[in-house]
């Protein structure tokens, strides 16, 4: 598999399917009844925008750890979405189809999150000196195997 250099959160595959899920969430909710326009409606918006807007703002931050403080609200917000998603579904305002859709992109999104936050989040190997983790621009999930495959990184300190 060929890796690209990541030069922008923009280049991060989980943020660009944040992104499409946030739409989703946009075009599911449509259908929810009116009186939710201030409750379940703008909640799983503002948690569905949340995800890539995270993924972006830890992205932007100077260390790995306020990196690994962005992803893991991230990862927050897909905890709440799973919940809201159940409920919308229990309270039929979601189809049986849409529910599952939607739970199983926000499961591949919860996933990437938390191997990318996993791999951000282990010391390198033979650098005890100052605690290098692998950057990011490196990491590629590999969508036939689900892993990640790490190259030869560049290195942000803790």
């Amino acid at each position: 598999m060929t890796q690209t250099p990541v030069q922008s959160y923009r280049d991060l595959r989980v943020w660009q399917e944040g992104i499409s899920f946030a739409k989703k969430v946009y075009k599911v909710s449509q259908v929810f009844p009116p009186q939710e326009r201030f409750g379940l409606i703008s909640q799983m918006r503002r948690a569905a925008i949340s995800i890539p807007s995270n993924i972006a703002e830890g992205h932007a931050r100077i260390g790995t750890r306020e990196y690994l403080h962005f992803l893991s609200i991230a990862m927050g917000s897909v905890a709440e979405l799973d919940t809201q998603i159940i409920l919308c579904r229990e309270l039929e305002f979601l189809s049986p189809q849409d529910s599952q859709e939607t739970i199983r992109q926000l499961e591949t999104i919860g996933k990437m999150l938390r191997r990318l936050y996993q791999a951000l989040d282990s010391p390198r190997v033979g650098d005890s000196t100052n605690q290098a983790v692998p950057f990011e621009s490196e990491l590629a999930l590999s969508e036939e195997q689900e892993t990640w495959d790490i190259g030869t990184p560049r290195a942000r300190t803790l």
